[in-house]
């Protein structure tokens, strides 16, 4: 992971300090890969579900994979906008990163995100808070 960041922060210098900023996006391309296989063999505590989970839908999956190709596309447009003008390109790519990263957390839950079954109701049709008995 150290590597990871090694390779980020020299891309981010690139960015930052020298004339030639496309010459910091192999570094930070590097810097991704390195920090996803850092992450391939990470087990995290978790409790375990007591219901079994729900199957996904086919709807599900088409709606959450429909949103998540959109958030993607976005995502391809915006960096393309920036490419090819730095300076007025982020300011118009910053947004579209923004509302693709929402697009694509949002598709992906909901086509391949493991939901629990919902749990039993907490209240009954006649019963109410205030009354006692």
């Amino acid at each position: 992971m150290a590597l990871a960041a090694l390779a980020v922060a020299g891309a981010l210098y690139r960015f930052q300090f020298l004339d030639s900023p496309g010459n910091g996006w192999p570094w930070l391309l590097v810097g991704l890969v390195l920090a996803a296989l850092g992450q391939l063999g990470q087990q995290y505590p978790a409790p375990p579900l007591l219901p079994p989970p729900l199957p996904p839908s086919s709807g599900r999956r088409t709606l959450g994979a429909a949103l998540a190709l959109a958030g993607a596309a976005l995502w391809a447009y915006a960096t393309s906008r920036i490419l090819h003008n730095w300076g007025a390109g982020f300011d118009a790519a910053w947004t579209g990163w923004v509302a693709a990263t929402v697009l694509l957390a949002i598709g992906l839950d909901l086509a391949w995100g493991v939901w629990p079954r919902p749990g039993a109701r907490q209240w009954r049709r006649g019963r109410c808070c205030w009354r006692s008995g």
